[in-house]
């Protein structure tokens, strides 16, 4: 019956996909915020901001282990590689990114004996995610042969199932460690369930794998690596900023009125997700003028959901998100704007590394992020020791403008002058 569910109709294969990966990505987007609710009125506003920077700095290591294969697996429409070659290069990512995992977080407690009920919830929080980047191979390879909607109900259910494990023990007084170790277990438990009740539905080619074709995927695949490792690091640099100048009561309220600003990359999400392999099968057939306009309607798209959240955000929106942390943010409207604005271009850079991975430009993607990046590091301690929230708010502005702009110039060449 469950196998039967998953696999559904491969007639309604499309309405499914949009359904469902809507429904999962909003609880993926979702996650720390519904977590951090449970969290802020059971156990405090010190431990809601130690679970925001964890999910801030888990984004990173998230990104490290997904090493920027996705966009690139489904689009691989011809499968240049087969996805032995993708899996092993998941695996490859996954150790990498613990041994890196490990290294940092010897670096926190080193000299810091306070560290260690922090760093326990990074450590935990983190492997969610590297469950998050294991389930993700399989979930590209169901999108790349036009069953996105089997993925999506697989990440759905098990997001949904453990998010709401980790709610309802903290709920019922557990302290957040085993709340988030439930998590893990659950999670672990139900891709092995989902994805081993479905992956054949499917199988793969048996195509050979040998070192050689690996080491050119894992090669090919490191600028986009790079690029989305950077694009994490810009999406939460007000928050690394702020735990490295400020504390966690600060950390924890920027948290909770930078959560809307990413109900724009859902929605954007939701819209664009299913309609990357398109986006392959048009610059497959060489119809660059519809593949044009497909990329410049999105953007359009995301400017309009950019106005619209916003004018509802800062109509009702920090009553309502007071009311559900428990904390008076009523007096934080500026710094709100000025997120919900840097995160609309935020969603619009993203997305263009999309259709800039599609012409195979990805080596661009990296440059872009890299220079976003440094200019972060290099002014992003002026901008919170002076302006304090306002100031990281306009950090991330500033930053996500210039991704837009750089990322515009090099799809326009690209298209322009195809390889």
């Amino acid at each position: 019956m469950l196998k039967k569910w998953l696999l559904g109709n491969e007639q309604h294969t499309k309405s499914s996909s949009v359904i469902w990966n809507a429904l999962g990505g909003a609880v993926n987007a979702g996650q720390s915020a519904i977590i951090l609710i449970f969290v802020s009125h059971r156990l405090g506003l010190v431990t809601a901001g130690m679970v925001t920077i964890a999910y801030a700095v888990a984004q990173i290591f998230y990104s490290i282990a997904r090493y920027g294969v996705r966009n690139f697996q489904v689009t691989d429409v011809a499968e240049q590689y087969s996805f032995r070659d993708y899996f092993r290069s998941r695996v490859v990512s996954l150790v990498l990114t613990a041994v890196i995992l490990v290294f940092y977080l010897l670096y926190g407690f080193w000299g810091n004996e306070d560290y260690l009920f922090k760093g326990m919830i990074i450590l935990e929080v983190v492997i969610l995610k590297l469950i998050d980047a294991f389930e993700d191979v399989f979930l590209g390879r169901y999108q790349q042969v036009g069953r996105l909607d089997i993925g999506a109900k697989i990440m759905a259910v098990r997001l949904m199932i453990s998010t709401a494990v980790i709610c309802l023990a903290v709920l019922a007084g557990a302290e957040i460690h085993l709340s988030l170790g439930l998590g893990i277990i659950v999670s672990v438990l139900l891709d092995f369930l989902l994805i081993g009740r479905t992956f054949s539905a499917v199988s793969a080619k048996k195509t050979a794998s040998s070192r050689k074709s690996l080491g050119q995927l894992l090669k090919v695949c490191l600028p986009l690596c790079v690029g989305t490792t950077l694009a994490i690091y810009i999406g939460n640099v007000p928050k690394y900023m702020i735990n490295s100048y400020m504390n966690e009561e600060t950390q924890a309220i920027f948290g909770y009125i930078m959560m809307p600003v990413f109900v724009i990359m859902l929605l954007n999400n939701f819209i664009y997700q299913p309609l990357i392999k398109d986006l392959g099968d048009l610059w497959e057939r060489k119809e660059i003028r519809l593949f044009r306009k497909k990329v410049f309607r999105q953007c359009l798209i995301v400017i309009g959901l950019t106005v619209v959240i916003m004018l509802i955000g800062l109509t009702i929106g920090l009553p309502i998100l007071s009311v559900m942390y428990n904390a008076d943010l009523t007096g934080y409207q500026k710094e709100f704007a000025v997120l919900f604005l840097g995160g609309g271009c935020y969603a619009i850079a993203s997305y263009l590394n999309v259709p800039i991975t599609t012409i195979r430009r990805q080596n661009f993607i990296a440059i872009g992020y890299g220079a976003a990046a440094v200019f972060a590091l290099v002014s992003g301690r002026y901008f919170v020791i002076n302006g304090g929230m306002m100031g990281a708010a306009a950090l991330y502005l500033l930053v996500n403008v210039l991704l837009v702009a750089v990322y515009g110039v090099v799809l326009a060449v690209g298209i322009k002058k195809p390889r």
